[in-house]
Formats: structure tokens, C-alpha cells, sequence
């Protein structure tokens, strides 16, 4: 159990959106890491409480058709002020290498300096959740990508260790 030094219990939030799933698998993983007590908010079905009551704060999200979504990128730019006086990380689930080109531009640029952690968390095509046109894109991608000698996206969980030292400490 993480505690303060005065005893009272670390309290972290991790806030994120998920299209299909693969984000919130990962936020449950990093959750069951994390010392203290852990709040989960999809904040695309959920508010957010009072972000003052908590010691850390993990934003994250997932890529489609090359953005971030917009409900995290408003948290940010809503939140900026408090969250640059907190310990905070950022993840983005996505199958590029390059993460940070995703995160660039859409994260206020101090948030992303001030980050103790920002990580990619890979990703997986859960065509599960798709409908039928998102389907037939996913395989398209699946093919251009094979067919240009590319790597198809792959779980990067080894970086929620990363983003759960960073915080932990």
C-alpha cells in the first residue's frame, strides 16, 4: 500500500478514453500495479471527480485514423494548470512506433515536458466491438501493412511496468 509520509494513502486517478476495448484492458493492468488507492474514469462515459484529491494523475488514450481522442485532449487543455502541479504520466494505445507524433501537438507541450512517464502501450485490432466498416479498414490496414514489409501493431504491456515505477515511487 502506497502511503505519504504523514501515512495518509497515495490516491492516483488514471483517466482515458477506449474505442474498443484494448485501452481499458491496459488501464486494468496498470491500475493492479499501482501503489494506494486507484480511481479508474473513462471520461468518455464517465465525469471526473475532484482531481484536487489526488496525489497522481495518468491520462491516456488510443489512436484512430492518426488522432487522439478529443475528450482526452480537452481534459488536458481543461486541466493543464492543476495537473502541472501533480505527479502525472501519459500513455496512448496505438500500433505505431512513433507514438509521440500522436501526442505532440494534441498535449499541451509543458504537460508532456512536466510528465514523469510517457509510454506507448502498443496495440491490438479488437474487431470484436467494430462494425462492419471498421472491419473491412482494420483489414485493408492489416494487408497494406503486410504487404509493405510493416509490422502489424503488438501489446507493449512491458510499458505499463514502466509508467507503474515511474508513479510508484
Amino acid at each position: 500500500m502506497g502511503c505519504l509520509l504523514d501515512g495518509t494513502i497515495l490516491k492516483t486517478l488514471i483517466v482515458y478514453a477506449s474505442r474498443y476495448g484494448y485501452t481499458s484492458d491496459c488501464v486494468t493492468k496498470l491500475a493492479g500495479k499501482l501503489h494506494g488507492e486507484v480511481t479508474t474514469v473513462n471520461i468518455d462515459k464517465e465525469k471526473t471527480s475532484d482531481l484536487e484529491q489526488y496525489d497522481n494523475i495518468v491520462i491516456g488514450g488510443s489512436v484512430k485514423i492518426g488522432k487522439i481522442q478529443k475528450s482526452v485532449i480537452q481534459f488536458c487543455e481543461t486541466n493543464k494548470v492543476l495537473l502541472l502541479k501533480k505527479k502525472v504520466a501519459f500513455f496512448i494505445s496505438c500500433g505505431d512506433q512513433n507514438h509521440m507524433q500522436y501526442l505532440n501537438g494534441a498535449i499541451p507541450e509543458e504537460l508532456l515536458t512536466h510528465a514523469l512517464s510517457v509510454q506507448s502501450f502498443g496495440g491490438e485490432f479488437k474487431t470484436d466491438k467494430m462494425n462492419f466498416i471498421e472491419k473491412k479498414m482494420i483489414d485493408m490496414i492489416k494487408k497494406s501493412t503486410v504487404k509493405e514489409g510493416k509490422s502489424l501493431p503488438v501489446a507493449r504491456y512491458e510499458n505499463i511496468d514502466i509508467i507503474a515505477e515511474a508513479i510508484n515511487q
